[in-house]
């Protein structure tokens, strides 16, 4: 699995990505994102310096999102994944996560944790598998935290 940063090439892709059904059944927000809404929020996302955004590759194809937002205040990180709906099922989730953290814990040495649905089984697992903790539930979101 071989990841980069982000750049400008990629905001279609992740705009395509964001608004697939599952997708959005599986999020914490599941509304529909407009194309201008997606390209200010991707603007945003990529000249916050406390943002990582990285893009997994594999053969040459786009595998996915991982996306850091660092809070300094709480010194904290909430990871998003998202995959490319072609590559979902194919157990790249985990090996795409842990080379992220890796990349992103050489920015910043911090806890990260992630907030997912009840209903996201394949996230809840991806989470576990990569080494998080379960740490509360709340509203059917359960909280996951890799401490460091």
């Amino acid at each position: 699995m071989f990841i980069r940063s982000c750049d400008e090439h990629d905001s279609e892709d992740l705009f395509a990505w964001r608004n697939d059904p599952l997708t959005r059944e599986m999020s914490l927000s599941t509304d529909l994102v407009s194309q201008a809404v997606h390209e200010r929020w991707f603007a945003n996302k990529c000249s916050d310096p406390n943002c990582s955004l990285y893009i997994g590759e594999k053969g040459g194809e786009k595998t996915g999102v991982v996306r850091f937002d660092y809070d300094p205040a709480k010194i904290l990180a909430e990871v998003s994944i998202n995959l490319n709906p072609q590559f979902r099922g194919k157990r790249i989730s985990v090996p795409f996560l842990l080379v992220s953290i890796e990349a992103f814990h050489k920015v910043r040495d911090c806890p990260i944790y992630a907030c997912v649905r009840d209903e996201n089984v394949a996230s809840c697992k991806l989470f576990s598998k990569a080494g998080f903790h379960e740490a509360k539930v709340e509203n059917g979101v359960r909280e996951f935290i890799l401490a460091r």
